[in-house]
C-alpha cells in the first residue's frame, strides 16, 4: 500500500513539473514568436515606406498602415506574455518599443512631406537616419529574443530540477517511511518472537493441563491485543466441547451449555474458522456464532484427531501475522497438553482401584500424610474410618467371586456418595476400606462411620441373597495419636474390637479402652 501510494506521488510530481517545463517553453516561445512578428512588421513598414516616398502612389500607403497595425498587435501579444516574466526582459521589450517609436516618428514626417510635395527621393542624411533606426531596433529585438531563450533555459532548469528535487525528496520521505514502517514491524516480530520463545518454555513446565490451558489463554491475549481467548476441551468421552478456561462473554457461555464437538466449525472442519464482525456466514458456527464482533476459532491437533478448540474474540479482522502465531501458538500447544492429559490419566489409573473406581492403598498412602501434615499445621483435627465387610469370603464361596467383585463395586459407589466432598475415601486392600475425614474430631467421625454403616447395609446386589454388612474402626487426630502411622494402627484396634463384639457396629478407641478398663476391674 506504502510503495502504491509513493509511486502515484511521485507521478504527479513529475506530472507537475513536466507540466511547468511545458508553460515556460509555451511562454518563451509566444514570446519570441510575437518579437518576429514585431520584426516582420516594423521591416514590411520599412519597405513599403520607401516605395510609397519613392512613388508617390499605389498601395503602399495602406500597406505600410496594415503593417503597422500587426506591429501594434504584436507588441501587445508581446507585452501579456511578458507580463510575468523577469523585469530585465520588460526592460529590453520597453527599450525594443521605444526605438520603435522613433523609427515610425521618421517615417510619418516622410510620409506627411511626400503628401505634401509629392515623390522626393531619400537623402542620404535622411536614409542613414532611416536605417540607424532600424538596425537599433534589429539589436534590441535580438536582445529581447535572447533574453527570452536565457530565460526559458533558466525556467526549465528550474523545472528540471524542481523534478529531481520532489523525486529525490519523495523517495527519502517513502523510503524513511518505509524503513519506519518494516522496522516497526520487525520490532514487533521480534518481539512476538521473544515472546513465542518463552512461551514454548513456560510450556514445557506446566505441571497439569489446568495449568498449561491457563498458560495458552494469556499468551494468546498477549498476542492479539485486546482479544479474549477462550480454550474447548473435548471431555473424556468425547461427545461434549467444555471450556477449559474462564468463560467471559454471557453468550458463548450459553452457547458452551451441552454443546456437542461438532457444533464447533473449527472442531468439525480440522481447520480454522475466522468470523468477521456480524457479516452473514453460509454456514454459521454454533458456538463463535453467538459471540459480538470477530472471531477466529482453531482446532487443537494431535496426530489428526482433533481434542478442542481456541477461540479467540476480537474486534477487527485478524492480521496475517497475528494469525500465524495463533496457529503456531495452538500446533506447539496441542501435543504439550496431550501429554500433560496422558500423563493425568496414567496417574489417575496407577492411583485408582480398578474394581471400585475409589483411590487405591498408594493414593490413601499419600493423602493421610498430606492431610496429617494439614492437620498439624492448622491445629486441626483429622479422622481415620477403617472399616472391613463382614463375612466377606463368604460371599465369594457361596456366590463366586464375580459376585464378589460386583459387591466390592457396589460398595465403592455407596461410600463414595456418602461423603462429603473434603471426604477422602478409597479402598485400603481386600474387602477394607479407609475413610479420611478433614477436621472432624472423633465424635463427628462417628456419626459420619454410622452413615457409611447404613448405606452399605442397603445395598443389594442381584443374585446375592446375604445381606451386606460391614464394621467400623474410628480414631482421630489429635485425641487418639499424633502421627499417621498411629492413627491407621489405631483404627485398625477399633475395627478388631467391632468384630470382636459382633461385626456390624462401628467402635471408636476410647469405646475399646473403657470396655478394656471394664473388664481389668471386673477382673
Amino acid at each position: 500500500m506504502l510503495a502504491l501510494a509513493a509511486v502515484a506521488v511521485i507521478a504527479v510530481s513529475v506530472w507537475v513539473a513536466a507540466d511547468r517545463q511545458r508553460s515556460v517553453a509555451d511562454d518563451a516561445f509566444h514570446r519570441i514568436a510575437a518579437a518576429h512578428q514585431m520584426r516582420e512588421a516594423i521591416l514590411e513598414q520599412s519597405f513599403e515606406l520607401g516605395a510609397y516616398v519613392n512613388t508617390a502612389g499605389g498601395d503602399h500607403l495602406e500597406h505600410f498602415r496594415e503593417a503597422g497595425r500587426r506591429f501594434e498587435s504584436a507588441l501587445a501579444e508581446a507585452r501579456r506574455e511578458s507580463a510575468s516574466s523577469g523585469t530585465g526582459q520588460r526592460r529590453l521589450l520597453r527599450g525594443q518599443e521605444r526605438t520603435a517609436r522613433r523609427w515610425q516618428a521618421i517615417a510619418d514626417r516622410l510620409l506627411v512631406r511626400t503628401a505634401a510635395i509629392g515623390s522626393a527621393r531619400l537623402k542620404p542624411r535622411q536614409t542613414t537616419r532611416v536605417h540607424d533606426a532600424l538596425d537599433r531596433f534589429d539589436e534590441d529585438n535580438d536582445r529581447f529574443s535572447a533574453g527570452v531563450q536565457r530565460e526559458r533555459g533558466r525556467g526549465q532548469a528550474a523545472a528540471r530540477s524542481l523534478t529531481v528535487g520532489l523525486i529525490l525528496g519523495l523517495s527519502a520521505l517513502f523510503g524513511g517511511l518505509a524503513y519506519l514502517l518494516f522496522e516497526r514491524r520487525a520490532r514487533r516480530e521480534e518481539g512476538r518472537r521473544d515472546r513465542h520463545a518463552g512461551f514454548t518454555e513456560v510450556m514445557q513446565l506446566a505441571r497439569t493441563e489446568t495449568e498449561a490451558y491457563g498458560i495458552v489463554k494469556r499468551h494468546l491475549e498477549r498476542i492479539v491485543s485486546g482479544g479474549i481467548a477462550t480454550v474447548l476441551n473435548r471431555n473424556n468421552s468425547a461427545n461434549r466441547l467444555e471450556p477449559a478456561t474462564p468463560v467471559e462473554d454471557e453468550g458463548l457461555a450459553g452457547s458452551l451449555e451441552g454443546a456437542e464437538p461438532e457444533a464447533c466449525i473449527a472442531v468439525r472442519s480440522g481447520r480454522a474458522h475466522q468470523r468477521v464482525g456480524q457479516e452473514e456466514e453460509l454456514l454459521a458456527c454454533e458456538i463463535c456464532g453467538a459471540t459480538p464482533g470477530s472471531a477466529t476459532c482453531m482446532p487443537s491437533l494431535v496426530g489428526g484427531e482433533v481434542i478442542g478448540s481456541v477461540l479467540v474474540q476480537h474486534e477487527r479482522r485478524l492480521e496475517d501475522g497475528d494469525r500465524r502465531y495463533l496457529e503456531t501458538t495452538i500446533a506447539e500447544a496441542a501435543p504439550i497438553i496431550a501429554n500433560l492429559r496422558t500423563l493425568a490419566v496414567a496417574e489417575l489409573r496407577a492411583a485408582t482401584d480398578a474394581l471400585t473406581g475409589l483411590p487405591n492403598n498408594r493414593a490413601l498412602q499419600e493423602t493421610l500424610k498430606r492431610m496429617s501434615a494439614h492437620a498439624g499445621r492448622t491445629t486441626t483435627p483429622l479422622a481415620a474410618l477403617l472399616f472391613d465387610l463382614d463375612r466377606f469370603k463368604q460371599i465369594n464361596d457361596v456366590h463366586g467371586h464375580a459376585k464378589g467383585d460386583e459387591v466390592l463395586a457396589a460398595v465403592g459407589d455407596a461410600v463414595a456418595s456418602a461423603v462429603r466432598a473434603s471426604d477422602f475415601v478409597g479402598r485400603y486392600g481386600g474387602e477394607e476400606f479407609l475413610a479420611l475425614l478433614p477436621d472432624t474430631d472423633r465424635e463427628g467421625a462417628r456419626l459420619v462411620a454410622l452413615k457409611l454403616r447404613a448405606a452399605i447395609s442397603e445395598i443389594a446386589v442381584p443374585g446375592v441373597s446375604r445381606r451386606i454388612t460391614a464394621s467400623f474402626g474410628v480414631a482421630a487426630i489429635p485425641h487418639d495419636a499424633g502421627e499417621p502411622e498411629q492413627l491407621l494402627r489405631e483404627a485398625d484396634r477399633a475395627l478388631y474390637s467391632a468384630k470382636a463384639n459382633g461385626r456390624d457396629r462401628v467402635e471408636t478407641v476410647a469405646a475399646e479402652e473403657a470396655a478394656l478398663s471394664s473388664s481389668v476391674e471386673d477382673g
